[in-house]
């Protein structure tokens, strides 16, 4: 689940996401963040009024199967994210069954 959250902390929320697809069915964590931006203005004024009012953060959340799979961000979506001036969580979970 990829979310968008912007918030005071103490106030209120307001994380819109998307939907969890599969991996497969997505094409990757990539075109699932450019996705949801994409619902967004991409002029930096509207993140700079958005920052002015509220604590603003990027957090994305992945859920794996197995141990040792990364993922990748292109450039372009790394400036992107850049052009928002927002920090960038992970938060990473492995879902599946424990080997050890």
């Amino acid at each position: 689940m990829l979310t968008i959250s912007t918030r005071r902390w103490s106030l209120a929320g307001w994380p819109p996401s998307l939907p969890t697809p599969t991996a497969a069915a997505s094409g990757g964590p990539d075109e699932l963040v450019t996705s949801l931006l994409a619902r967004f203005p991409a002029e930096r004024e509207f993140w700079d009024g958005l920052r002015n009012d509220y604590d603003v953060r990027l957090g994305v959340a992945v859920f794996q199967e197995s141990w040792n799979r990364g993922f990748e961000l292109r450039a372009g979506t790394v400036a992107l994210i850049s052009r928002m001036g927002v920090p960038l969580g992970f938060d990473i979970y492995f879902d599946g069954e424990d080997s050890g």
